[in-house]
């Protein structure tokens, strides 16, 4: 008994606390999704700009190399033309299945 009077202690029954954790989780998982959806939205146009500025310096490669290659193999511009296109969609076509495989079997398996 305390200076107020007897104190009670109500125990809380197991489908209470899993109830309580399973909700925090909910909360957590809450949190998460849109903590991850804000660094998501911030980080995806730097990501873009970037690979925009890949995309360009590797076309601008293949046309520098066009300079001299074209004259040294004897290709035509139009030739060259469908090289480069058949390279970059060749690119393009095989890279999402590439990037699938490589999460699936892992790098070292992929990479080797």
């Amino acid at each position: 008994m305390t200076a107020c009077g007897p104190v009670f202690h109500r125990r809380r029954s197991m489908t209470s606390i899993s109830s309580n954790i399973a909700a925090g989780s909910a909360v957590n998982t809450t949190l998460e999704q849109q903590a991850v959806k804000k660094a998501a939205w911030r980080f995806i146009p730097h990501l873009l700009a970037l690979a925009y500025f890949f995309n360009y310096l590797d076309r601008t490669s293949v046309g520098f190399a066009a300079l001299t290659m074209n004259r040294d193999l004897g290709l035509t511009a139009t030739q060259f033309g469908w090289g480069a296109g058949i390279m970059f969609a060749g690119y393009c076509l095989c890279e999402v299945p590439s990037n699938l495989a490589l999460y699936r079997f892992g790098a070292r398996k992929w990479l080797i």
